[in-house]
């Protein structure tokens, strides 16, 4: 219980301090003000290629996520070779889950582009 609160004081104290550092900070939102309402553009390409965007980059987080986990799984195995190696198929299947992800989003953009029009074979 001591550890708990420990972690629970650094956790308030590191929030307080990220906050008062943070008030100083002009995010900029009007600038983003646009995004944030959504790509209603009226143009239906432009809009699915915003959501496919969007979707690409949370699965991308997710094999960022991944990773992380293979990496705890090794790290925490200590000398048994099971938990070593489930540690690295888990790291190896993201590997592979960001290459996908990275064609999905190259192939889609190239898709998106072509039936938009945007070519640049003018």
């Amino acid at each position: 219980m001591n550890a708990l609160k420990r972690y629970a004081y650094i956790t308030i104290g590191t929030l307080a301090t990220a906050r008062m550092t943070l008030a100083e900070i002009d995010p900029g939102l009007e600038l983003i003000d646009d995004r944030v309402k959504g790509p209603n553009t009226g143009n239906p390409i432009q809009t699915i290629q915003s959501f496919i965007a969007l979707l690409l980059g949370f699965l991308g987080l997710i094999m960022v996520i991944m990773a992380l986990w293979g990496g705890w799984k090794i790290l925490t195995s200590g000398s048994e070779d099971e938990g070593k190696e489930a540690g690295k198929k888990i790291i190896i299947n993201a590997i592979i889950g960001m290459v996908v992800i990275f064609f999905a989003y190259t192939i889609t953009n190239l898709v998106f582009d072509i039936l938009s029009g945007d070519t640049f074979s003018n």
